[in-house]
């Protein structure tokens, strides 16, 4: 019978005081340097898609049936909606983002338990400085409200109605949250199982009622994303799912997380093994706390798991886990997780405090990240060109042309700059959000391209302008460009020569920061007037 007892905040190397200036004083810096990359941030296409998804509709319902299959749930588009109804401006997205991100930056500045040298890797990780509060992004609403769980559940705060619904919330933020919402509820029950046995007791009582609600959000959160109407983003690795997949994918540790390890890191020899190690060491800096350690053993395989067989996971994804990891350090500094020791002291000693350590290695490489953002941008250097093209666009002869897409995610940020109408090539419609699907046109010819711009000019009398993720230079024999999930374009003999007589460049590729698998970084060609009388 393994008898229960709480932990303390020894049972994690995070744990630790910090003095009330020293969190000032962090609080204060990670503002300034958040606030200088958010007046120098240009929005990137799924920010700006969140918004334009949001606003269309007579009411909320018809929000919500615009969103559906969109592959993410309501809470974000209705935070959007909600700000706008009360600010009817573009700028409540970056509001929204950075109310959210400064809300759970503050939040932990002031209410985590951990020494400073802990505090300063989490403040200032490319996550929490950048991806969970300048990007308008729902990630920074997982950040916020897994921080505020993890500080209920350290002061032994775990009631039915309020737990719940923060689990409510948190699903319902983004899909992998679900899993994230899984494992603390599975924290939980580890520790009332090992404090009660296997028989009913009220604290089982209390976390029924909550699994409970949070259920709910998860059935609210499916019915919001499945189907999947982007079906050509998903994964590649959903078509070959079988038992050797499943356990080979739960296996690759460090594949699915690679964004957790900063671009200069990859030139170490042993990289990939190396970062593998580091994520592991989250687990195994929790053994002193089994409920903890069980849980973060359950969510690794399950995000590595979701990242190769449903969605392909970018930093902003892969971070949630550190996060996670973050919040069950959290919960077990606060003296929650454990019971009485009986493993050797190799287990309950030695090994926590090495992956501790390792723990923090990684926590302090995701201040590679926002470093290089902020040299990137103290150079000129920008996320996208949307804000250089509106500028452009501005002008009194091009501002009511109509910007085409051939790369169609490359007009998405617009609707935040400018009032164009941007017209969606592959999927031969106006409109400010792309569908990847592959019902779309994945097969263009630069042939093809010339002449639907040629028949918007003629039909509506307007400029038409057009968006090249690639120039069409001086060769005029048969090319095809890969546009990946989007599909290719191929020219023809002369296809070239004749797009390059009937257009103009007005504008060539800026410098970019390159964080996204798409790059909105393209060739502007404005379509030539008709020749009339030939």
């Amino acid at each position: 019978m393994i008898e229960p007892m709480p932990t303390s905040s020894a049972a994690t190397i995070l744990g630790g005081t910090t003095r009330p200036a020293v969190r000032l004083g962090l609080s204060a810096l990670w503002l300034i340097v958040v606030g200088y990359l958010a007046v120098h941030h240009v929005f990137w296409r799924d920010e700006v898609r969140a918004l334009s998804l949001a606003l269309p509709g007579g009411d909320v319902v018809a929000m919500a049936k615009a969103v559906h299959g969109e592959g993410h749930p309501l809470l974000w588009y209705l935070l959007l909606r909600a700000a706008h109804a009360v600010a009817p401006v573009r700028e409540v997205l970056p509001a929204v983002g950075l109310i959210v991100g400064i809300a759970g930056a503050s939040f932990f500045a002031w209410r985590a338990p951990f020494r400073p040298p802990v505090m300063v890797a989490v403040l200032f990780g490319g996550w929490m400085a950048f991806e969970y509060s300048v990007m308008a992004r729902n990630y920074g609403l997982s950040m916020l409200l897994m921080f505020v769980i993890a500080d209920r559940f350290a002061r032994g705060r775990d009631g039915t109605m309020a737990t719940g619904a923060l689990l409510f919330f948190l699903v319902n933020t983004n899909v992998p949250s679900v899993i994230l919402a899984g494992g603390l509820l599975l924290f939980r029950l580890v520790e009332i199982v090992a404090s009660d046995g296997w028989r009913w007791s009220p604290a089982l009582g209390r976390w029924l009622g909550a699994a409970g609600i949070a259920l709910v959000g998860v059935v609210l959160c499916f019915l919001t994303v499945y189907p999947p109407f982007n079906e050509a983003a998903l994964a590649p690795g959903a078509a070959s799912l079988s038992m050797g997949s499943i356990a080979a994918a739960a296996l690759n540790v460090g594949g699915p997380l690679s964004s957790l390890w900063p671009d200069w890191a990859w030139t170490m020899p042993g990289a990939a093994p190396l970062l593998a190690l580091l994520i592991l060491a989250g687990p195994l800096s929790l053994l002193r706390a089994p409920a903890a350690a069980i849980a973060a053993i359950v969510v690794l395989p399950m995000m590595l798991l979701f990242f190769q067989f449903v969605y392909p996971g970018s930093y902003r994804h892969q971070a949630l886990y550190l996060c996670f990891v973050v919040a069950l350090h959290w919960i077990v500094a606060g003296g929650r997780g454990g019971w009485r020791r009986t493993a050797s002291p190799l287990l309950h000693d030695r090994v926590p405090v090495a992956a501790g350590i390792m723990l923090i290695v990684l926590l302090y490489a995701q201040l590679g990240s926002t470093a290089s953002v902020l040299v990137q941008v103290a150079r000129g250097r920008v996320e996208g060109q949307s804000a250089a093209l509106a500028q452009l666009l501005r002008r009194p002869a091009l501002r009511h042309a109509i910007v085409l897409g051939v790369s169609e995610v490359v007009v998405e940020p617009l609707p935040y700059y400018i009032d164009n109408p941007t017209y969606l090539l592959r999927q031969r419609r106006f409109g400010a959000v792309s569908h990847f699907t592959r019902h779309a046109d994945l097969h263009l010819t630069l042939a093809g391209i010339l002449r639907t711009a040629r028949q918007l000019q003629a039909t509506t009398d307007r400029q038409v302008v057009i968006l090249m993720q690639y120039r069409i230079g001086r060769n005029d024999g048969p090319q095809t460009w890969d546009e990946r999930i989007l599909g290719d374009t191929t020219a023809g003999p002369g296809d070239a020569a004749a797009f390059r007589d009937a257009t103009r460049l007005i504008q060539t590729p800026v410098e970019l920061i390159r964080y996204g698998s798409f790059d909105e970084n393209y060739w502007v060609y404005l379509l030539k007037p008709a020749v009339t009388g030939s």
